[in-house]
């Protein structure tokens, strides 16, 4: 496959393959619906993997076996993309999730680009939420946009999208991803960021303030790549500590069906910002990396 490409010649971000973890929950299910109705819009390629880790017994006798039924299951569990009318493509590897959906999710540089997406259980169903869980981990290692479906928003169509900002290299990239998956499936977008409160001796209207150096910097360079794409979209400033609150209460204000932010730094962190947002939010979070295509780094600087 070659990259995909706007008319200009410019790379895109587009997804051309989205590659889905199932598991056999029901929350795998369906984020591969949810998966499953992108794909459709964007003309994409819908791969389904599952991570095989067999047992002792599987090991010394019936492999083979074990193997087929495995693949048996994870096309019985496509059931969610037949429904959207999608044929997925069905991997069974043997290995840790982690490492099996990593692989699966990395592209060379002739590939198309991918989305990696997984399920999200919600609190309160009973399944357990360690604080290292599989879309934390894999947002540590992965170098290709990551969507993370909670259940209470995986049957939303991708029709409004707010978009996280904050002038960061990351969040530069997931305007990037956000105009060009916006111009194909014809959504709207909403640019928000939010910013610590500081006392100031002028008033907010005041070109000198931090909150209209903010606004001038929103409207400007950082939706620079959704002006690019010749989007319309709407700004907020707001003031705030718990960016992740913010942002769920916008999408909730909005009646949007994701939440977009950049994947950012982690380096030295145990756990990734992103998930506090992935945590508290309703709606498939997508988290984008640096680096998702050469032209991001090169217009990020």
């Amino acid at each position: 496959m070659s990259k995909r490409t706007h008319a200009d010649g410019r790379a895109s971000m587009t997804p051309a393959e989205i590659v889905v973890g199932l598991d056999g929950t029901y929350a795998a299910g369906e984020a591969l619906g949810w998966a499953a109705r992108l794909a459709s819009t964007l003309g994409a390629e819908l791969v389904a993997v599952h991570a095989w880790q067999p047992g002792l017994g599987e090991l010394s006798s019936g492999y083979d076996r074990a193997a087929r039924q495995e693949l048996r299951d994870v096309r019985r569990w496509c059931g969610p993309a037949k429904d959207a009318g999608v044929d997925a493509r069905t991997v069974v590897t043997e290995g840790p999730p982690d490492d099996v959906l990593a692989e699966a999710a990395r592209s060379g540089g002739d590939v198309d680009p991918r989305l990696l997406v997984v399920g999200r259980a919600p609190r309160g169903s009973g399944l357990a939420h360690d604080q290292d869980h599989l879309g934390d981990r894999l947002a540590r290692r992965v170098r290709t946009p990551l969507a993370v479906v909670p259940s209470p928003g995986a049957g939303r169509t991708l029709r409004r999208i707010v978009l996280g900002l904050d002038g960061s290299a990351s969040a530069h990239a997931a305007a990037t991803w956000s105009a060009s998956v916006a111009k194909a499936i014809g959504a709207e977008i909403v640019a928000v960021t939010i910013f610590e409160p500081i006392v100031e001796w002028v008033p907010r209207s005041d070109r000198s303030s931090m909150w209209s150096k903010i606004r001038r910097e929103l409207e400007g360079p950082w939706t620079e790549p959704l002006r690019r794409q010749g989007l319309g979209f709407t700004t907020h400033v707001l003031e705030g500590t718990n960016v992740a609150g913010s942002l769920t209460q916008v999408a909730r204000d909005q009646d949007a069906d994701a939440v977009v932010i950049g994947l950012g730094d982690r380096v030295g962190r145990r756990h990734h910002p992103g998930t506090h947002l992935v945590d508290r939010c309703h709606l498939p979070v997508v988290l984008v990396p640096v680096g998702t295509t050469g032209i991001e780094d090169q217009e990020a600087h």
